[in-house]
């Protein structure tokens, strides 16, 4: 809606958006271009999210959603399109590796592997939710 109000030139943005309900698990994965999303659950890596037009120069995007049943233990790495840039099987086989960090860890394991000390001329954004039991103090 912003780019659209926006005006003048063409104006390109990859949205992804998660709604998890914390109490059942159900997600839902909403994405109108941009790099895909990865879910691991137990040390299986699966990427997630098709081809899809970013919003903002072609008219109405719809972008795309996917639902999805989420386990105790499970992780959604959500990255941006610079994380890819070397290629999403690189990413997808180095998460494989690496299914045992926290997503706090696996967040910066994904952003130091693909960092550029020259700089890298597209974003690099990594964004982990991590699906745990809520521990209550008796």
């Amino acid at each position: 809606v912003a780019l659209s109000l926006k005006g003048g030139g063409e104006e390109l943005a990859a949205v992804d958006v998660l709604s998890v309900d914390l109490y059942t698990g159900r997600a839902r994965l909403y994405k109108a271009g941009g790099a895909p999303s990865f879910l691991i659950r137990a040390g299986e890596v699966t990427r997630l999210g098709g081809e899809s037009l970013p919003i903002g120069g072609y008219g109405r995007v719809t972008g795309r959603t996917e639902s999805l049943e989420l386990c105790e233990g499970d992780k959604l790495l959500l990255v941006s399109d610079g994380v890819t840039a070397p290629g999403e099987d690189a990413l997808e086989a180095l998460l494989a590796h690496k299914t045992r960090l926290s997503a706090q860890e696996l967040c910066e394991a994904v952003v130091a592997a693909v960092s550029d000390p020259k700089g890298r001329p597209d974003d690099v954004t990594a964004a982990c939710l991590e699906l745990r039991p809520i521990v209550r103090a008796v």
